[in-house]
């Protein structure tokens, strides 16, 4: 069985925290000794290199999603490897409707989430993903996105996810099988 690749501790910046500071429901998530604040490396960018620049560049504006912070939750019985746990402010240029997000970029959240979630050291790709929309998702918002592991079977690893509001309320679940590929190139 793969070894869980560690998740780079990384402390929330002024500007993150002054980001969430207007939605009072995130202040417990940047205080809880549960959770320990983790970088998303898919927000990082890569010179020379195109890898994750949906979301370290094109997703990364004043108008997509402005801020992100990841947490990282040890294990405990409901959640054997632990999850990643996500706030992600939201703006009008992820909208699908006239401000609500378009439900392909909520697969690209859950997708994000619950690859993370997943993470080893080996390379891993999403083999499916189902996505189910609850309720519309409001922009500008902040939202809490959860992901976690629910099976690990060779090179396949199944997992789940969930984006909430500020209230905890599902508004779009999905499972995801991800599976270790070896690449070639630049893939």
């Amino acid at each position: 069985m793969a070894t869980r690749k560690p998740l780079t501790h990384s402390p929330p910046s002024p500007e993150t925290l002054s980001h969430f500071s207007g939605f009072p429901w995130t202040a417990p998530f940047f205080s809880d000794p549960s959770l320990t604040p983790v970088t998303n490396e898919s927000r990082a960018i890569y010179l020379n290199n195109s890898r994750d620049s949906l979301l370290s560049l094109t997703l990364a504006t004043p108008t997509t999603i402005p801020c992100w912070q990841n947490f990282h939750q040890a294990p405990t019985a409901q959640y054997p490897e632990g999850q990643v746990i996500a706030l992600v402010k939201l703006d009008s240029g992820v909208n699908g409707h006239t401000d609500t997000a378009h439900g392909g970029f909520l697969g690209v959240l859950l997708d994000e989430v619950i690859g993370m979630a997943c993470e080893d050291e080996r390379k891993m790709m999403t083999a499916y993903l189902n996505v189910g929309f609850k309720k519309p998702v409001a922009t500008p918002s902040v939202v809490l996105c959860r992901g976690w592991v629910t099976k690990r079977e060779g090179r396949k690893i199944w997992a789940k996810g969930t984006i909430e509001d500020g209230k905890g309320v599902v508004m779009a679940d999905g499972e995801a099988l991800f599976v270790s590929v070896e690449r070639e190139g630049k893939l």
